[in-house]
Formats: structure tokens, sequence, C-alpha cells
């Protein structure tokens, strides 16, 4: 190779360093200000310019900022605005500008959202290069990434838990945090789409934290490719084994629902509430009444939670509730009710105890921590102090789509996620029962442990 050639693949390179991962020359981290007055310092993986326009540069969002298109032939043209107005392409300057000090091609300043990144003038030249480059699919060689899938619709509770994922407290030293790639989706089918391609194309290593509340079904009607692991899923009802290989993950409420029954082993008659209205409900009601079945016990699924005439010596049934609390009736109430602690409405609760029902819930994780107490932790705490504990302690990333497999595994041979004074999270799911991953007790009392 002639040393031109060599010194454009360098550049290349570092282009692409400082692109996806905010790693500058000799492997820095990059620094950037971001907010008004750049009143908050960020560095390295927190301000890669992937997280927001993409790895491909096709643009994207972060939060309620629109991230346009990076790709050369896209930022070197002029364009009409939506107001009418002409927005003049941008050459190296103007480019050198807007990444340095946040002011656009025709001097309006950019959103504050916008890092005002710490580049050397090589490194800016190495971006320059990087961005001509996405224009003749250059990028399609980058190496695996971690990627964070975020639905565009109601997405404010995923973008918080991205962003505090972004700003976990610093890995020891010598080690670098892993980069997050987002894919922000229409709907569930554009995901798996968009999944699968990165996927052959060798340039997914696994889905970080995907954000899949109300998307378990669609998840299991269309799974992404086989053998892709999710790292630590966002779902509240859980992920068949068959529908994804699960990394690290929260047992959903069909394995909570398990729970509340084993505590009750001499219990033989279960009515299980579900909302008709629920798909998801009335699937994990029909699982759990084939397995009551099973065992010989007596099982209603139903849409009410009114206590029904009970048959004489029969005993009151145990109620179970599979969908959200709805309030309580004017009719006869049931006088205990378990349900996961994600059904619970505070306000219907209250109702049911003050007519008399003791209310048994169960969680995903202990809810205080025992050197806290007091303290509550609600999901989105979980999911992010999770997720911050897994970026510092995964293996480094694959280099490239043939170190895969490898890396995969390591993954699942993980220790579990220790939080100090918390809890622990296996890599993989317990074989046999989820009951000891689960805390359960009284509402309103404290908790057990």
């Amino acid at each position: 190779m002639d040393p031109a050639t060599a010194a454009d693949a360098l550049r290349l390179e570092l282009g692409r360093r400082l692109y996806r991962l905010g790693l500058g020359r000799d492997g820095r981290e990059i620094g950037a200000r971001i907010g008004a007055g750049g009143a908050v310092g960020l560095r390295g993986g927190a301000v890669a310019c992937a997280n927001c326009h993409g790895g491909d540069g096709r643009g994207g969002g972060e939060g309620w900022v629109r991230a346009p298109d990076l790709r050369w032939f896209a930022l070197g043209r002029p364009r009409l605005r939506d107001d009418g107005s002409r927005r003049p392409g941008y050459d190296r300057a103007a480019l050198a500008r807007a990444l340095r000090a946040g002011v656009a091609a025709d001097g309006v300043g950019l959103d504050p959202a916008m890092p005002r990144y710490d580049l050397a003038d090589d490194e800016l030249d190495a971006v320059f290069a990087h961005l001509r480059a996405l224009d003749r699919g250059a990028d399609a060689a980058a190496p695996p990434a971690l990627l964070v899938l975020l639905p565009q619709r109601d997405a404010g509770p995923a973008e918080r838990l991205l962003e505090g994922w972004r700003n976990c407290p610093g890995p020891a030293a010598g080690r670098r945090r892993p980069a997050l790639e987002v894919l922000r989706y229409r709907d569930w089918p554009q995901a798996v789409a968009e999944v699968a391609a990165r996927e052959r194309a060798g340039r997914v290593a696994a889905l970080f934290g995907p954000y899949l509340i109300d998307a378990e079904a669609a998840l299991a009607a269309a799974p992404p490719p086989a053998g892709l692991p999710l790292l630590l899923p966002v779902s509240l009802r859980g992920l068949a084994p068959e529908a994804a290989t699960v990394r690290f993950g929260l047992p959903g409420q069909l394995e909570q629902a398990r729970a509340l029954i084993a505590e009750r082993p001499r219990a033989v008659r279960w009515r299980l509430y579900r909302d008709p209205d629920d798909p998801a409900a009335v699937a994990q009601a029909r699982s759990l009444a084939a397995e009551l079945a099973a065992q010989g016990r007596a099982v209603e699924e139903t849409a009410s939670l009114l206590a029904p005439e009970t048959a004489a010596g029969a005993g009151p049934a145990a109620v179970l509730a599979l969908s959200p609390l709805p309030p309580p009736g004017a009719a006869a109430a049931p006088t205990a009710l378990a349900l996961p602690a994600a059904n619970l409405d505070w306000d219907a609760a209250q109702a049911w105890r003050q007519g008399g029902a003791r209310l048994r819930l169960v969680h995903a994780y202990p809810p205080q921590a025992a050197a806290a107490p007091g303290r509550w932790i609600g999901p989105q705490q979980a999911w992010q102090a999770l997720g911050c504990e897994l970026l510092a302690h995964l293996p480094p990333l694959p280099a490239d789509a043939a170190a895969v497999p490898a890396w995969r595994r390591l993954v699942a041979e993980s220790p579990p996620l220790r939080l100090q004074g918390w809890f622990e999270l296996p890599a993989l799911a317990p074989a046999a029962s989820e009951d000891g991953r689960v805390t359960l007790r009284d509402w309103p009392d404290a908790p057990t442990h």
C-alpha cells in the first residue's frame, strides 16, 4: 500500500472511531459540552455522533430533538427548511464551526442538545472524511455494536433510560464503557427488519436494554434473529424463551404469578382475573389455568373480581389479578387479592383495602435495598442501575463479525450482576424455579427480603 493510501485508511479509521465511539487520536475520549451555555460536560461514548445520527448517518431522534442526515450528499448541499427558507450546504469550514462552536452553515446557533466538541484539526479532517465515506456505504464494515431499540411513540420513559445509561458513573481504570448505538422504530416489524439486516452484516453484538413494554406480544409473533442476545430487556410482561435469547432479564409477570401461586400450596381453588381486552393477560391466564388444572386444582378465568357464590364446604377461592387492578364494585369483594406489583393502581388498591381485602404483591426485584431502608426503588431506577452495572462489566466488544459468537458465549457465562446491598441478577434465568428471584410482600406494609 502506498503512503497516501495508508494515510487515507488511517484517517478513515480515526473518523469512524470518533463518529461511532467518541474516541479520538491515540484512543482518547473526546470531550464535549451540551446544554444552554455548555453547562454539561460529557466524554467519549456519551457524545458519539452515532448515538443521535445513527451508525449509518441517516439521522434519528434524541428526546425532542430530531437529528439530521449527516451523509455528505445530504449535509453538503443546500436544503429547503419546513418554513420555506434555504439552508446553505456545509463545507469543511462550516462543519468545523458547527462541531466546535455549535453554529450552523447559515450562522444560526444549533440546538443546545448538539454537543460542542473538543476536536484537533486532524480529528476534524477524519470526521469530514468519514461523513463523505458514508455516501459510499463504507460504514458497512463497521464493528459490531450494542444496539438500543427505542419506539418513536410514547418514548419518554425509554429516552430517560437511555439518558441514564449514557451518564453512568465512569468504569474502572483501564476500561472504557461501550458506546450505545440507537435504533428508533415506528413499529415492531420495521424494527425487526432493520435489526435482521444489521445482524446479517455482522454489525450487532447484542440488543442492549431493548424497550419492549407493550411490545411483548409483537416480539413473540415476530422475534429477532435467532441467537441474537437481548441484554437486560425492558419488559413488564416477560418474554417467552422461544421468542428471544434473553440475558440478564428480570422475571416477567407470568413468573411472578407462579411465585404467588407457589406461596399458597394448600389453595385448591383459584380465580384468575384478566381483562378480556388485555391479550397478554388472557394468554397468561390460559397458561396458568392449564398448570393449575394439571395439579388437580379448581380454576376459573374471570373478567370480574367480585366474589361469586361459594359452594357449601368449598371455601373461598384464591384470587390472582393478571390485569391492572380495577376499582372494587358494590357487591361482595374477595377477602384477599394477589397480583404483580405492576398491576397495582394505588387508588384502586386503597379502595379494596378499605373494603377489607388483603393485598399480596410480588416484585421482579427487591423494591428496597437492605442498606437503605425506607428508600423505594422504582422500575426506572432498577433498570438504570442494572444497565450501568452491566455496561461496566461486559467483555470488550468484538472487533469484527467473526468474533461475535465467542463474545456472546462470554456474556452467557458472565457472573451475576451484583448490586451491593440490594440483589444479584444472573446472566441466565434459573432452569427450574423463578421464585427465588422475586420479592413477595403485603401492601402497604414494608417489604420482606
